[in-house]
């Protein structure tokens, strides 16, 4: 069961690692071009799709640290 955890957080650690990148982009692009000044819904939706992906990306970033910390010890 752990083995397959630790697959399914690798696969969740690429996928939004990989997935972050063109969203970042839209969002520098929305900020430059001003139309989150237009439609702040937009803005919002690729907000929360940004720091939802970011935070992802980050929790599972520390739990294969914590995981290759632990495989060290022993």
């Amino acid at each position: 069961m752990k083995k397959l955890t630790s697959k399914i957080i690798r696969t969740l650690c690429t996928i939004s690692t990989i997935a972050i990148i063109p969203v970042a982009i839209l969002e520098i692009y929305e900020i430059i071009s001003g139309t989150a000044a237009v439609d702040p819904h937009l803005g919002n939706l690729t907000e929360g799709i940004f720091w939802s992906l970011f935070a992802v990306s980050q929790l599972c970033n520390w739990y294969i640290c914590k995981h290759n910390r632990e495989k060290a010890a022993l």
